[in-house]
């Protein structure tokens, strides 16, 4: 008798938590991930010229270093934060390469030869 007892008593302790909870609670993460997605890349990306120095933990980056003609991703570690960049065109001629210089993420301008073209110099812009 004490087993249907302890079953029915733990069922009046269930708590129902309504339908649109989760749902709720998801759209709240993903807005705040979007939000601090949209802090950091503008805080990445609107900074002047040449002037990009971010001391991380810990620096990789997928192009070999100052590689003007692939593009690029660097990504560092801080204690509070991942830091992701990628190289990209300021300008026709202007690209923004990052690059790893032990522990700093570091942004250099480089003048293209020819044209600058989805985050790297190329030798040709076909129309």
């Amino acid at each position: 008798m004490k087993s249907r007892r302890s079953a029915r008593a733990a069922k009046k302790r269930t708590i129902r938590v309504p339908d649109f909870v989760l749902p709720a609670a998801i759209i709240i993460v993903i807005a705040i991930i979007i939000a601090g997605v949209y802090v950091l890349s503008t805080a990445v990306t609107d900074h002047p010229a040449g002037e990009f120095d971010v001391f991380v933990t810990a620096c990789t980056e997928d192009d070999g270093g100052l590689d003007a003609t692939t593009l690029g991703i660097t990504l560092g570690t801080t204690t509070k934060s991942i830091v992701s960049t990628i190289d990209y065109c300021r300008s026709e001629k202007l690209l923004v390469e990052y690059w790893c210089d032990g522990q700093m993420m570091k942004s250099s301008d480089l003048e293209c030869a020819n044209a600058c073209f989805a985050g790297a110099c190329v030798d040709m812009v076909y129309e």
